[in-house]
């Protein structure tokens, strides 16, 4: 080997150890974020109060809305069945609204439908939640 040949390996060489070293640098970081963001499920039994071995105690943590391919969560049980119990129309506006923070105007874009309408079903929702709700407390 000549001179040349020497030079580029040894080059080659340096920058795949430079390579190799900022990937395990990215990867260090990046299980460091994961584990700040996780939640042990001791944690997570000690909130909830709750048996994962028993089925019928499972959904009750939260309850799942699809919503134009996204999925809204809901902890709180009544508030869900009474959103459960709203047709499809005015369910769709109060999750993309109070949920996922959409604008009437992005409402309006995503639902097909005016401004004036996505304010209009929205209060026919609100009417329509605020009393199944006061039903459940009462009932």
């Amino acid at each position: 080997m000549d001179d040349y040949e020497i030079g580029v390996t040894h080059r080659f060489a340096a920058f795949c150890k430079k390579v190799l070293k900022l990937s395990a640098y990215k990867w260090y970081d990046k299980r460091k974020r994961q584990e700040e963001r996780e939640v042990s499920l001791t944690l997570i039994y000690e909130e909830y109060k709750m048996d994962f071995q028993d089925p019928k105690n499972y959904f009750e943590i939260a309850w799942y809305f699809e919503v134009s391919g996204m999925e809204v969560w809901i902890p709180d049980e009544q508030i869900a069945i009474a959103i459960k119990g709203l047709n499809k129309k005015l369910r769709d506006i109060v999750l993309l609204y109070y949920f996922l923070d959409f604008k009437n105007k992005e409402i309006a874009i995503i639902c097909d439908c005016n401004v004036r309408t996505v304010i209009r079903r929205k209060q026919e929702a609100l009417g329509l939640l605020q009393k199944e709700l006061g039903e459940q407390q009462h009932g």
